[in-house]
C-alpha cells in the first residue's frame, strides 16, 4: 500500500505517555482490541486492531471500516516543547465572546495524534476512538 490513509486529531496534554498509554490500552482491551507498540526517533506509538484477520486487512489496505463497521486505529505519541500562538473560540463551554489569540509557551508537553479510519463526524468507529483516547487523557492521573 503506498497511499496515505486515515484521519489525524491532535491533543496536547501535561499527562505522561507511559500512564496514558496504560490507560488507554487498557480500556481497549475491555472493548476486545490487541495493540502493537513501536518506538522510533523519540516517539512511540500504538496500533490496535481486533484480530489478525483486520490487521492484515489495515496493512493491505489502510485505514477503513471494512470489516463489520470497525478498523484500526492508532495513537502516536511524544514529549515536545510548544511555542506557539492559537485563537481561542470556547472557554470552559462558553462561546459568546469574540475569538482572541492566546500565546503557549511550554518547555514540556505530552503530544499525541490520533489516526482513525474516517472522520469523527462521518464515522461511529472514529467517533469512539476519540472518544476513547480523549477519556483516557483526562482520567489518567499527572
Amino acid at each position: 500500500m503506498s497511499e496515505w490513509t486515515g484521519t489525524l486529531y491532535y491533543f496536547y496534554s501535561n499527562k505522561q505517555i507511559s500512564a496514558v498509554f496504560n490507560t488507554l490500552k487498557t480500556q481497549a482491551m475491555k472493548m476486545g482490541y490487541q495493540f502493537d507498540y513501536h518506538e522510533y526517533n523519540l516517539e512511540c506509538s500504538l496500533l490496535f486492531y481486533t484480530n489478525a484477520a483486520m490487521l492484515k486487512d489495515h496493512m493491505d489496505n489502510g485505514y477503513n471500516t471494512a470489516i463489520n463497521g470497525e478498523g484500526c486505529f492508532g495513537v502516536e505519541a511524544k514529549k515536545v516543547k510548544l511555542d506557539g500562538k492559537a485563537s481561542l473560540f470556547e472557554f470552559e463551554q462558553d462561546t459568546d465572546f469574540q475569538p482572541y489569540d492566546i500565546n503557549l509557551m511550554f518547555d514540556q508537553v505530552f503530544y499525541y495524534r490520533l489516526v482513525t479510519p474516517d472522520s469523527i463526524d462521518d464515522c461511529r468507529f472514529s467517533a469512539k476512538a476519540y472518544q476513547l483516547l480523549q477519556d483516557a487523557i483526562r482520567n489518567t492521573a499527572e
